[in-house]
């Protein structure tokens, strides 16, 4: 870490209104992502297969970063925010987070 990195670190830690979160146990386990493998061109399926193999590595947490809510994969964030799950991605998101479970991953 550099100084300027380290000094500006200090200062936050002198301000009684800056506190950090606290982070959940999860935070510090190894994950998957699935930007790295798929970007915003994900499905249920896939997310699931890979899990499977993830969970066999070790990770016991995945993050689907984008794309279930994007229907065309395009660089777009104009949907951002409506929190509906593209079709086309997941029929019924609820089932593919419980089958994600079963596998053995938050």
């Amino acid at each position: 870490m550099n100084i300027r990195k380290l000094e500006a670190f200090e200062e936050f830690e002198k301000n009684p209104d800056y506190v950090p979160s606290a982070t959940p146990d999860m935070g510090f386990m190894p994950l998957y992502s699935t930007w790295y493998s798929y970007h915003k061109d994900i499905t249920d399926c896939e997310i699931e297969a890979e899990c499977v193999i993830a969970k066999k590595a070790g990770m016991d947490l995945v993050i689907v970063d984008d794309g279930w809510q994007s229907v065309d994969g395009i660089c777009s964030y104009r949907g951002c925010g409506d929190w509906l799950v593209a079709p086309n991605r997941s029929q019924d998101m609820a089932a593919h987070v419980k089958r994600i479970h079963d596998i053995g991953m938050k």
